[in-house]
């Protein structure tokens, strides 16, 4: 479906390194693309330099802006950006310090606007009309408890998204965002954990009690679900779509 559109395109991807990044990197891949990924964890970009040899890796910490664009300078333009590097970190709202807000900031959302502005350049240089998704989340729109900075954090990206899209339009560089549900991943497992902490049940019944809210009656979300999503939006496929965020998480948010 998606092949046509990305065969021989230059893909960037941060946050490779598992998760829903490294499965939108190996799906391009797949594709002809010339996928170029970034994580900071070596041991991750192996596993996937093995699993797909043809992916381009990069190790760099997008917490470090300098490091990050002495990185990306230096490559050829790309065709399309995926904006994916998050961390999750629970916490409840009163015990926010000025060391935990900046870290998760400074990934959530000072990376894309760095690695966003190289990218952009590179188009906009190559006359390339390009096409950003930024991953952002569910936790946008909603206030979840014991997730207060992730919640803030994705909220803020959100206007970024926007904020892109109406600057990069007229470079002919579309922008919008990705928000699904958090499907069971790694990093998710601690968000999990804290939730149902703060409620005082066990993960089983916590996440028994989110499924039931779901108006479509399923959350048998599965990461193809999300890649796909994301696959429509960054492509032509959706060439009139600017400046929006795709929900992806069965109509829980209206609960």
């Amino acid at each position: 479906m998606f092949k046509q559109y990305f065969e021989g395109k230059r893909v960037l991807v941060t946050g490779v390194g598992r998760g829903i990044g490294r499965n939108i990197a190996i799906r391009l891949s797949s594709y002809g693309a010339h996928v170029t990924g970034v994580s900071k964890t070596q041991e991750f970009l192996a596993s996937l330099k093995s699993e797909c040899p043809e992916i381009e890796i990069i190790a760099v910490d997008l917490e470090d802006w300098d490091a990050t664009r002495n990185a990306l300078e230096t490559l050829e333009p790309f065709d399309y950006l995926i904006n994916n590097a998050a961390i999750l970190t629970p916490g409840l709202f009163m015990d926010i310090t000025p060391t935990k807000f900046n870290q998760i900031m400074s990934v959530n959302v000072a990376a894309c606007i760095n690695v966003g502005q190289v990218v952009a350049r590179g188009m906009e240089k190559a006359n390339i009309a390009g096409s950003i998704v930024n991953i952002s989340s569910i936790c946008s729109s909603s206030a979840y408890p014991a997730s207060s900075l992730y919640c803030l954090s994705k909220a803020t990206l959100d206007m970024l998204t926007k904020l892109m899209a109406v600057e990069l339009g007229p470079k002919k560089i579309r922008v919008n965002s990705v928000n699904p549900v958090g499907i069971y991943t790694d990093m998710l497992e601690k968000f999990y954990e804290s939730l149902a902490k703060e409620e005082g049940v066990e993960v089983a019944e916590y996440l028994e009690k989110l499924h039931a809210r779901v108006p479509l009656k399923s959350f048998e979300m599965e990461m193809n679900d999300i890649v796909n999503a994301v696959l429509f939006m960054l492509s032509p496929s959706s060439p009139h779509i600017h400046g929006e965020m795709l929900f992806v998480d069965g109509g829980i948010r209206h609960t």
